[in-house]
């Protein structure tokens, strides 16, 4: 049954993964917010629709980087997680540092990292050798010829599956709602824009925003398509067992 526009919202996020769901969070403290996208498929062999790029357990957090900017934006989101933490009860992230190696011929990496840690003064731990760095990290073996730099917490992991769940739980907590569902088309009207879902629902806004990653232009929802490289991308999902995965989670 299609749903009626019983209600118009400040602004629609279409999509709710990485970006969407963060961007319903903040939007939310002060608008009237839905958020629109579907749920990870719970068999995903069989589907044939939008496939998500968060379906991981673990990406890699740090401050550490070679280029300035994207050291100084991952230094404030870093400094959010806590409170994200706390406000939505679950944690998704693991501060168990990040470790940067490189061997002789790659050195001019590790260069490059050093001159923005000493340039923003962030912690780390710096090698000699692999045997200075197999006595502190003894699960490791590594090339005799390797030199490292080690990133202390809060460096470390998180689980995307869970951030999109606390940045979900808290756009709910501050009213926003969020529906499972896919968009399709845009319709703008005198004042507002109407979105049309897969599930043959409409909804009305003042604005939105489109955070669908890459399938911002699949369904024409913008008024001209954006230049994105759309590329495919093979990925290795494993399940590990328990015993092994609570050896390796604070690796």
């Amino acid at each position: 049954m299609m749903r009626a526009m019983t209600q118009r919202y400040d602004v629609i996020v279409i999509g709710k993964g990485l970006f969407g769901a963060a961007a319903a969070r903040y939007l939310s403290e002060q608008h009237k917010v839905l958020v629109l996208g579907p749920d990870e498929p719970k068999n995903p062999g069989a589907h044939d629709g939008i496939f998500s790029s968060h379906y991981d357990q673990g990406r890699i957090t740090r401050q550490v980087s070679s280029d300035a900017i994207w050291s100084e934006l991952a230094s404030r989101s870093i400094a959010q997680y806590d409170d994200l933490e706390e406000r939505s009860g679950v944690n998704f992230h693991h501060g168990v540092g990040c470790l940067f190696a490189a061997d002789d011929a790659h050195l001019d990496y590790l260069h490059k990292l050093f001159t923005q840690i000493e340039k923003r003064k962030l912690p780390h731990v710096g090698f000699d050798g692999v045997d200075s760095l197999q006595e502190q990290l003894p699960y490791l073996t590594l090339p005799d010829d390797i030199m490292a730099v080690l990133e202390p917490a809060p460096a470390g992991y998180l689980n995307p599956r869970d951030l999109i769940r606390a940045q979900t739980i808290v756009a709910r907590q501050q009213g926003a709602e969020v529906v499972a569902e896919t968009a399709v088309a845009l319709e703008n009207g005198a004042g507002d824009v109407t979105v049309q879902t897969k599930e043959g629902n409409r909804y009305r806004a003042a604005k939105v925003l489109v955070a669908a990653g890459a399938y911002t232009n699949c369904f024409g929802l913008l008024p001209r398509e954006l230049e994105l490289r759309v590329k495919t991308e093979t990925t290795l999902l494993a399940q590990v067992p328990t015993q092994e995965a609570d050896r390796l989670q604070t690796m």
